[in-house]
């Protein structure tokens, strides 16, 4: 809400108390109209005088002039303004201009900082990359510095990089349904005891590792020359002798066996 100073020497102006009660008013509501005009201070034309305080037009015109002859209204027709306006009211009473020119002020502080950031961001960078050029080393120090990149593919060849090796029952439950299928199930759980144990046994005291261990066990059991069935009888079968049967005859001992079993680890 606009607001102007109204001062309590009125009753001792003579100008002021000798104005008839009509013409008072109208003093009165054109100090009030010339506060919120759009230029402060300054008063609308005589026709919207005459609309705001409900006045005739020649009404409006008569209490003008007869206020400007009675010193209480400054400038002509086409700039009039309250007697000693601008001394009696001052500029920072108008708060909405004051607001507009402090958010005015806060943008254009803003739009600096913003300016003098990307300043600052760009000679830093600037800064930066001139003194790398002008400096091998310090390119190879900050190139030392970053982190090294992951690792997206492991390397086969390194320990840590394969599967944990499983226990027997692990490796029985992983592969019984294959072992029906090829018809080596009486096999399986005898064999993989024993190659869990020549796994933790290894070779040249150092434990077997493999990259799939029950891909290893696979070609354990089925070896035709080393396997299981290379060490035992030919069985009679419904189906006829299994097809490794015919390699009893190279038989090898256990030993033999996790030897060739080391080679492949």
């Amino acid at each position: 809400m606009r607001w102007f100073r109204f001062y309590s020497d009125a009753p001792e102006d003579p100008k002021v108390q000798r104005l008839p009660g009509d013409l008072f008013k109208t003093w009165v509501n054109l100090l009030c109209l010339a506060n919120k005009s759009e230029e402060r201070g300054c008063l609308p034309s005589t026709e919207d005088i005459a609309f705001a305080l409900r006045l005739d037009l020649a009404t409006a015109t008569a209490h003008l002039d007869e206020l400007a002859e009675r010193g209480l209204l400054d400038g002509d027709d086409d700039r009039r303004t309250p007697h000693n306006w601008a001394g009696r009211q001052k500029a920072s009473d108008d708060v909405t201009a004051r607001v507009h020119q402090h958010r005015n002020k806060a943008k254009q502080s803003e739009t600096l900082q913003e300016r003098s950031g990307n300043a600052l961001d760009l000679d830093e960078e600037k800064t930066r990359v001139d003194t790398d050029q002008s400096r091998p080393e310090e390119s190879e120090r900050r190139a030392s510095a970053r982190p090294p990149a992951a690792e997206t593919t492991p390397d086969p060849k390194r320990a840590d990089a394969r599967p944990p090796r499983p226990s027997a029952d692990e490796l029985v439950a992983q592969l019984a349904d294959w072992a029906t299928a090829k018809g080596v199930r009486q096999y399986l759980e005898p064999e993989a005891e024993r190659f869990v144990n020549h796994c933790e046994a290894g070779k040249n005291g150092k434990p077997v590792v493999y990259a799939n261990y029950a891909r290893a066990l696979q070609n354990w059991i089925t070896n035709p020359d080393y396997g299981p069935t290379a060490r035992a009888p030919a069985r009679a079968s419904p189906n006829g002798p299994h097809p490794s049967t015919e390699s009893a005859k190279f038989g090898r001992s256990l030993s033999a066996l996790q030897q060739v079993g080391g080679k492949r680890g």
